[in-house]
């Protein structure tokens, strides 16, 4: 069994801000369609290298070659080959913090538009993350929060698999949502919920027809640096 010392910390939520005066052209261009196409040198950098672990925050920064130009930008995400998310709509921030929980190749897709020209361009960039595990046995990582973990769980067979976790002097347990078992990538999950100071015990429970299957584990110690990972026993 899994256990986890959480400790306090704040994080301050970023301001939104908006495009004032550059807003109307957004209207008139539309979302999907934009009125005119060109090159507007419009290039789009991971902070990371590809590929990183799964949970990595990855900072996208978009940039056109025109100094003085008012632009706005639009960031979708998609995993490859499936449907375009929209991340964050047109703004006039250029860069995106992004990151997921799903192990493979992912793509972000960049629109920039020159508010005062209604000129546009398009920039997509793949990205791998890979599992954080360099074994078969399921670990826990610590985040840039010191109240949630993140589970890794190695391909597992089931139909769903789920995280519960408690303080250790606690009888009841909390769990995370389900997520379908996956043969052949790893299954992530973010443990929210921990209390500051306090040490927790996380387990891996399997479901499938008519079973409920806790994954064994005997290890325990205090919560780690970021960096660092608790290996199961």
């Amino acid at each position: 069994m899994r256990e986890w010392v959480s400790a306090a910390a704040t994080r301050r939520a970023p301001v939104l801000r908006g495009l004032g005066t550059a807003l109307p052209w957004l209207l008139v261009l539309g979302l999907d369609a934009p009125s005119a196409t060109a090159q507007l040198g419009l290039t789009l950098v991971p902070s990371l290298p590809s590929p990183q672990g799964v949970g990595s925050t990855i900072v996208w920064s978009a940039a056109i070659d025109r100094p003085e130009a008012q632009v706005a930008y639009r960031f979708e995400a998609r995993e490859a080959g499936r449907n375009w998310r929209l991340v964050r709509d047109f703004s006039g921030r250029s860069t995106l913090e992004w990151t997921s929980l799903e192990e493979g190749v992912h793509e972000m897709r960049v629109r920039a538009v020159d508010l005062v020209t209604g000129e546009t361009e398009a920039k997509v960039a793949p990205f791998v993350l890979g599992s954080r595990l360099s074994g078969p046995q399921p670990a826990a990582f610590a985040t840039a929060h010191p109240l949630v973990a993140l589970y890794a769980s190695p391909p597992c067979v089931g139909a769903t698999t789920w995280v519960r976790f408690k303080p250790t002097a606690a009888i009841a347990w909390q769990a995370t949502p389900p997520k379908p078992c996956r043969p052949e990538r790893s299954v992530n999950f973010y443990v929210a919920g921990m209390r500051e100071d306090t040490l927790h015990a996380l387990q891996q429970v399997i479901g499938g027809p008519g079973r409920l299957l806790p994954v064994p584990s005997s290890s325990s110690r205090p919560a780690p640096p970021p960096s660092d990972s608790l290996p199961f026993s």
